[in-house]
């Protein structure tokens, strides 16, 4: 089986040098080694590498000039009909990767899965062996197409993630969680089970597009609601701005929210909310803030909003 592997560094693709962690090729190698060939369901399944690098950075250090990179990296691999594809990367960004990929690449033939280690790969506690042996299970079980995450929580199984269904990380948490916990799918010894999940809503970004242009678009605003929110300038140089509401997909209601909202629609700068659960009873400042202009996306995760939000300016 063909499958290519892109570096682009992070903690999986990192040593300890001098008390500090840094990008290095030592992690990978050490990686594909381990893995001459996959088991599945009794049978061995011998794996050929080819493996590519467009940067090597942490990933908390990723823009959209690498995403960009990253992007043009993908379409040059896809071209050489790789089985399937695995992406190593950082876990601070992870999950906004994987939500841009996803809606760039969603109608790719081919499973994409990316994978992250929560430690430098020869300390004990690091979990990226694991990730990187199931997606490699998961591409040679056919289990699906498109973009994903493989990661494993503490104490928790093997899991897949669909790559615009995943939660922002939590703090002082390395955990990766999927909305409403709805896991596209996980390994209990060694078997593949399916989850049930529910689509998040496409209601920003419905388009196809595998070359966006990330650099030369407006800005997309993201901000988290708290109390005490201080709410950011306005230009003509933002395109739409993401607030991750509360968990009802809530905000408050207040003369400062009018007066943000107002500038808004003066610019034609669209308003997006993340948070609301569209199977439950909404509360009457979701109903009063759609009176604003502002629009809350259902069942879509903030990161999944922010993506289609820019990917819909590009």
């Amino acid at each position: 089986m063909n499958i290519a592997i892109i570096n682009t560094g992070g903690t999986i693709g990192s040593s300890i040098s001098d008390g500090v962690i840094s990008p290095t090729n030592a992690g990978e190698s050490r990686l594909l080694s381990s893995f001459p060939n996959i088991n599945i369901a009794d049978t061995t399944v011998p794996l050929d590498y080819k493996t590519y690098e467009p940067f090597r950075i942490l990933s908390e250090n990723m823009d959209f000039e690498h995403f960009t990179m990253l992007i043009e990296e993908i379409n040059s691999v896809l071209a050489t009909n790789p089985e399937g594809i695995i992406i190593t990367h950082g876990t601070d960004s992870l999950i906004f990767t994987a939500a841009f990929l996803y809606y760039t690449f969603i109608d790719v033939e081919i499973p994409i899965v990316l994978v992250s280690s929560n430690f430098v790969l020869d300390d004990e506690r690091a979990n990226g062996t694991d990730n990187f042996k199931y997606a490699l299970k998961f591409i040679a079980g056919h289990h699906g197409t498109g973009v994903y995450v493989s990661y494993r929580n503490t104490n928790n199984f093997p899991t897949i993630h669909r790559g615009d269904m995943i939660h922002r990380g939590l703090e002082l948490t390395d955990d990766v969680i999927s909305i409403k916990n709805m896991w596209y799918g996980r390994f209990e010894d060694e078997t593949y089970i399916s989850g049930n999940i529910t689509s998040p809503s496409n209601l920003v970004y419905t388009g196809t597009n595998r070359h966006p242009n990330l650099l030369g678009s407006k800005d997309v605003i993201l901000t988290s609601i708290h109390t005490g929110i201080v709410y950011p300038a306005l230009s003509d140089d933002i395109g739409a701005v993401v607030i991750s509401g509360y968990h009802a997909g809530t905000i408050p209601v207040t003369d400062k929210m009018q007066a943000f909202a107002n500038e808004a629609k003066a610019l034609n700068i669209p308003i997006y909310v993340s948070g609301l659960d569209s199977t439950l009873t909404e509360y009457e400042t979701v109903n009063e803030y759609r009176k604003m202009g502002i629009l809350p996306i259902p069942d879509t995760p903030m990161t999944a909003l922010y993506a289609q939000a820019k990917l819909s300016l590009s």
